[in-house]
């Protein structure tokens, strides 16, 4: 990547990036990824477009702030800003990316081997006794039995304090992190609980991992997908949230879309998938290799201008020429979405709910 681009990156709006990684910003804070942060203590300086975390004493560019967050290298981080907003990547500079001048002290470290986590997290972790769980059937969105079902099928966790850890597993078995989210009993997710990832804690917590160990991200679901799947038989349908793929995954076929919406789907396919990015500008050609074959639908949220529907049709287009095939972008919330629901900016699942 040359210095022109890099430049470019560092220009695009930092709290417009941080939001789309899945902070929550109220008057140029957000409580920090980088610890147990109960008061927002994370600052973004807009006018130099910079962020900095007055208890960790940490901070940077909009590239460091993906680095950070992420937990990636500044190679990747600048590929994500690239995928995210349409910046045209060459892969050839992008090799020789070499440390300048002008890059950031703390970006460029020697990287190492990215890592899978033991399987014996996983297991200690199986629960359904987070608040997630529970309140997926106190709220009625699910039956005691689909929950239990979807709490075995996506092996969701739970921590002490009820928080539910959605684990990202491939499609080999091998582990690559956890998310822990907090919900409360309504089933919506605790915006002053910052997400974690389990690989953070087990760094900076439990001290279990060194802290220079890398993980990998995959999609929330992608082991449900076995091996020797047949790719003409499975549809993957793939959301933002992981708890509307595990909703969804309960209560929706294509059948119901098509019912339901009064609208006709290119080809009814029996067994589908539910899949989930983690988040509108997660949607990447590397996220969405694994399933190269098969028939992908996304289902992006909706909002009052289409925002995410435009962002993720234009990088459906970009994935498509990588993987050569077609990915297909759902309209359904476009189409039956009241102005209230898109306000609301609600999901596919929240739409089948109401």
């Amino acid at each position: 990547m040359n210095i022109n681009t890099i430049d470019t990156l560092r220009k695009l709006n930092i709290e417009a990036v941080a939001a789309l990684l899945g902070m929550e910003i109220i008057r140029h804070r957000a409580r920090c990824f980088n610890h147990d942060d109960h008061h927002p203590s994370l600052h973004f300086n807009t006018r130099k477009n910079i962020w900095h975390c007055f208890v960790c004493n940490i901070g940077g560019d909009v590239i460091s702030l993906v680095m950070k967050y992420q937990n990636s290298t500044f190679v990747d981080a600048c590929r994500w800003l690239c995928q995210t907003f349409g910046i045209d990547d060459n892969k050839t500079i992008f090799k020789n990316l070499k440390p300048t001048k002008h890059t950031p002290d703390m970006t460029l470290k020697p990287t190492t081997d990215i890592v899978s986590l033991h399987h014996s997290v996983v297991e200690k972790s199986l629960s359904s006794n987070s608040v997630f769980c529970r309140s997926l059937v106190s709220s009625g969105l699910l039956s005691h039995s689909r929950m239990q079902n979807a709490m075995e099928a996506y092996r969701l966790g739970a921590t002490r304090d009820g928080g539910v850890i959605f684990w990202q597993i491939d499609r080999h078995e091998r582990v690559c992190d956890g998310k822990i989210m907090h919900y409360d009993t309504n089933c919506h997710r605790l915006k002053d609980k910052t997400p974690t990832w389990v690989s953070w804690m087990m760094k900076h917590r439990f001290h279990s991992m060194s802290a220079d160990t890398r993980t990998a991200k995959c999609l929330f679901g992608l082991h449900l997908l076995p091996m020797t799947a047949n790719s003409r038989d499975v549809q993957i349908a793939i959301v933002e949230s992981e708890k509307t793929a595990v909703i969804c995954s309960e209560i929706i076929t294509l059948q119901a879309i098509e019912q339901v919406c009064n609208i006709g789907v290119e080809t009814i396919i029996p067994d589908v998938v539910w899949m989930a990015t983690g988040g509108a500008g997660n949607l990447s050609a590397e996220m969405l290799m694994p399933l190269k074959g098969y028939k992908i639908t996304l289902f992006p949220d909706t909002d009052e201008t289409g925002t995410t529907y435009n962002l993720w049709r234009t990088k459906a287009e970009e994935i498509g020429k990588t993987l050569g095939q077609r990915i297909l972008v759902s309209n359904i919330l476009e189409q039956n979405a009241t102005k209230q629901q898109k306000k609301n900016k609600i999901d596919i699942g929240d739409l089948f709910c109401s």
